[in-house]
């Protein structure tokens, strides 16, 4: 065996160990993988609402002013306007799941971050590097919205949308593209679904 296959192993037995042996952990899925993003989150604990950070986690200053972080943050890249969040749900995770390309080998690799106040009956909380100038991707879109008009002849599982506003989204929400027929006999800016158009599109219209 030479000296790069062990090491190799060596990580491996390490990355799966740290994977299954968190303390205090009764759920170690990790969150869905999402396309074009390098990060997924594990370790998950359970929901609470964003307004008992602070009775639920009183020994924690930093969780105290959550809330007014998060606003800060929600106002800057989604609206200018005065936002409340006490209304909202959270769930808490203790470590995060980092894939990146290595400048060394060009090869994707991974660290995983923990955020743990017991881990191993011990406080572990790890560095991180940041990319302080970050670019966001968004799209004007043209919303569509179930219509109360149908055809004469109506198929089954006939899907008819008609439009309702423009907005921007942010490009990382984007699904996949769908197929929209214009009307025949209907109001202008009326649309039907094909959820012909492939097998994907048929079953994720619960056909």
């Amino acid at each position: 065996m030479d000296v790069e296959t062990y090491d190799n192993e060596i990580k491996e037995l390490k990355a799966l160990y740290d994977d299954n042996h968190e303390e205090n952990n009764t759920n170690k899925e990790l969150t869905a993988p999402i396309d074009n993003n390098h990060w997924r989150l594990g370790s998950p604990q359970y929901c609470l609402m964003i307004s008992k950070l602070s009775t639920e986690f009183p020994d924690n200053p930093i969780l105290h002013t959550l809330t007014e972080d998060i606003s800060n943050v929600v106002r800057q890249y989604l609206a200018p306007s005065e936002i409340i969040l006490t209304g909202y749900k959270i769930i808490p995770y203790k470590c995060v799941h980092i894939h990146y390309t290595s400048l060394e080998d060009w090869k994707v690799k991974k660290d995983i971050a923990r955020c743990n106040p017991s881990f191993h009956g011990h406080p572990r909380y790890d560095c991180i590097l940041i990319n302080t100038n970050p670019t966001v991707d968004m799209a004007l879109v043209q919303w569509l919205k179930e219509a109360k008009w149908k055809p004469k002849t109506y198929w089954k599982n006939c899907q008819v949308f008609e439009e309702k506003g423009r907005s921007i989204i942010f490009l990382k929400y984007v699904v996949w593209a769908c197929h929209m027929i214009p009307t025949f006999g209907g109001a202008d800016r009326m649309y039907y679904l094909n959820d012909m158009v492939d097998a994907n599109m048929f079953l994720c219209c619960g056909n």
